[in-house]
């Protein structure tokens, strides 16, 4: 994997509340509930190394770059319906990260939760002269980067990653159905 990979993450968490989600306000509309996610940092983990290994195929050494790469997630909760607020639904995405069926997912995309222990903020909102519920949580995530470097073949970089498609259901306690697809030129 070399990006993080964005549609599994907004399929996941919509998967687990059940609301739209959206990055970085893309598609908002403002008269539904929905959720707001924003990459708030992206940093490299320790230092990338270089991999060499003989491929018999091509009779050659073929070189794979390799490192961590650790991000911020950050989760915005906006919600119209007075009946839940928006903290709510944030605790409810906490609650269902933790489960079975979302860690399936998340192995099968790469990512690993790294942080779940940061403050739920509640934020004060005005949209349209209305007040609405709004809270943000902010969730540290990290993946691994994986490239098979084929510069030498008259190439550029190709991606070596996840290649995993279907669906992954939760069992009654953790209610979630996301699809998983592979990443763009995988499968």
């Amino acid at each position: 994997m070399t990006a993080i990979p964005r549609a599994a993450i907004a399929d996941l968490i919509g998967g687990m509340c059940g609301y739209k989600v959206f990055w970085d306000g893309d598609g908002l509309d403002f008269d539904d509930t929905q959720i707001q996610l924003n990459i708030l940092a992206y940093r490299t983990v320790g230092v990338d190394e270089t991999r060499e290994e003989y491929d018999p195929v091509r009779d050659e050494l073929a070189t794979t770059l390799c490192g961590l790469r650790a991000f911020t997630l950050s989760i915005r909760a906006d919600s119209y319906d007075m009946g839940e607020p928006a903290y709510e639904i944030l605790e409810r995405i906490r609650r269902r990260l933790r489960g079975g069926a979302a860690r399936v997912v998340l192995e099968e995309t790469g990512l690993a939760l790294t942080t779940l222990t940061n403050p739920i903020v509640d934020l004060d909102v005005v949209a349209d002269n209305r007040p609405i519920y709004s809270s943000t949580w902010d969730v540290g995530m990290a993946f691994a980067v994986n490239e098979v470097d084929v510069q030498a073949l008259g190439g550029g970089k190709v991606a070596a990653g996840v290649e995993a498609t279907g669906t992954v259901t939760g069992s009654q306690n953790d209610p979630i159905t996301v699809p998983i697809v592979a990443p763009p030129g995988v499968g």
